[in-house]
C-alpha cells in the first residue's frame, strides 16, 4: 500500500492512525501489567501519604468554597492541623478548624468561586517570588522562549 493512497483516504488514515496508537498503548502498557517490579515497594522503601509529610515544615491552603465537598475540606484543613502544620483556609464565611487561619471571600455563585478563591494564592506566590528577587511572571529556567512567529 503506497502512502498516497493514504493520504488521500481519510477513513484509512483514520483507521490505521487508531490501529497504530493501540499498538504503541498495548506495548506500553501490557509489560506494566505483568511486572511485579512496578507494583512492589523497593526494599526499605515506604512510600508516603500526603498526611504523613504534614508537620510544622509544610505549609497548606485548603479551599473550602464547594458547598459539596466543604466537610472533607474541612477535615483536611483539621488534620493538618492536628499534623502541626501552618494551614490557611480559604472559604466564603471565613470558618475554619480551630488552629487553621481563615480568609473569607465572600458569597460567590458556584461557578465562579474556584476561580475568585484562587486569587489569593496567586498574590501570596507573587510576593513571595519578588521578596526572593524573582520577577513574577518571567521565566528563569526557560533556556529560550519564542516570542513571536
Amino acid at each position: 500500500m503506497s502512502h498516497e493512497v493514504v493520504e488521500k483516504n481519510v477513513s484509512l488514515l483514520a483507521i490505521l492512525i487508531v490501529v497504530v496508537i493501540s499498538i504503541g498503548g498495548l506495548v506500553e502498557i501490557v509489560p506494566l501489567a505483568l511486572s511485579s517490579q512496578v507494583k512492589d515497594a523497593a526494599p526499605g522503601v515506604k512510600p508516603y501519604g500526603p498526611l504523613e509529610l504534614a508537620g510544622p515544615h509544610l505549609a497548606a491552603m485548603v479551599f473550602a468554597t464547594e458547598s459539596r465537598t466543604r466537610h472533607l475540606d474541612m477535615g483536611l484543613a483539621g488534620e493538618l492541623v492536628a499534623a502541626g502544620s501552618p494551614v490557611l483556609v480559604v472559604t466564603q464565611d471565613g470558618e475554619a478548624p480551630d488552629g487553621a487561619r481563615s480568609l473569607a471571600v465572600g458569597p460567590l455563585a458556584t461557578g465562579i468561586a474556584p476561580a475568585v478563591a484562587i486569587l489569593p494564592a496567586q498574590l501570596l506566590a507573587w510576593r513571595l517570588a519578588a521578596e526572593r528577587g524573582r520577577t513574577p511572571g518571567e521565566f528563569s529556567i526557560a533556556a529560550k522562549v519564542t516570542t513571536r512567529e
